[in-house]
């Protein structure tokens, strides 16, 4: 028979023995829980770009459709929706006499596309105050400072407003004041001179102009506003350890633009 003190010097033994592998489940277990790290923060940054994107896009759709000014005289006259000041004749009728000697009106067409007013923006409060309503919206809906530097998390720095365009479609009329030729015209407001310049596209022809939302070149059919910015998104975050190794916040961010097209027809009341 064993003895008690046979039986405790074996109990010793398997208590003191040293199990293979141990320091090797140590290691995977911390390379799982690493794995785990920066598996979260990879979702994390990505739903950060995601939630950025949506807040651009609302932001700068939102802006736009509050810069739908149109001149409701011009839209009187021509049917035309646009931002511009009067360019159709009120009434572009004349009075003649009919064979009883009383005067009836007697409507005459109107050539609007021919007008070189259509090409003189300067001093145009309808161009003006659209660009006023767009400017101050978007950085009240996306939180922008006055010189444009976002303070929301998914933005690194200033945003640029590259392009902010109204594409006016103006339309001549017949004798019976029906709409027949049409053209676009557009106009592009440059902050840097605060300035507006015109460009004429040819009689029945619709524009282009890329939108990001859909990825295409879209066809302008009704007058427009087009907006494009740019700016750098955050891709990462910049932390105590890459900045030891000399990486900055710059190094985790990526350059994007964006443009949206707004139909003013769809907005207005």
């Amino acid at each position: 028979m064993t003895s008690r003190k046979q039986e405790r010097r074996y109990i010793s033994r398997l208590l003191s023995r040293k199990v293979g592998g141990g320091i090797q489940i140590y290691i995977l277990i911390f390379f799982f829980m690493m794995f785990l790290l920066v598996l979260f923060r990879l979702v994390l940054d990505a739903q950060r770009l995601t939630i950025t994107k949506d807040n651009v896009d609302d932001a700068l759709v939102t802006s736009m459709v509050s810069a739908c000014v149109y001149n409701k005289n011009e839209k009187n006259a021509s049917g035309a929706v646009v931002i511009y000041r009067d360019v159709t004749p009120r009434f572009g009728a004349r009075m003649t006499l009919t064979e009883g000697g009383r005067e009836k009106a007697d409507p005459q067409p109107a050539d609007v596309l021919s007008m070189p007013e259509l090409l003189d923006p300067l001093g145009d409060e309808y161009l003006q105050k659209s660009w006023d309503c767009f400017i101050r919206n978007f950085k009240q809906n996306l939180r922008l400072a006055d010189d444009l530097t976002a303070s929301i998390s998914g933005i690194d720095g200033q945003i640029e407003i590259e392009e902010f365009s109204i594409y006016n479609k103006f339309y001549n009329l017949d004798h019976d004041r029906q709409q027949t030729d049409f053209m676009f015209v557009r106009y592009t407001y440059h902050p840097d001179s605060d300035a507006w310049s015109a460009y004429a596209y040819a009689p029945n022809t619709c524009p282009k102009a890329y939108n990001s939302l859909t990825k295409t070149e879209s066809h302008i059919r009704e007058s427009s506003i087009s907006a494009k910015i740019s700016f750098r998104v955050v891709a990462g975050t910049e932390t105590s350890l890459t900045r030891e190794i000399g990486r900055t916040q710059a190094d985790y961010s990526i350059p994007v633009t964006y443009q949206r097209i707004v139909d003013i027809k769809l907005y207005i009341k």
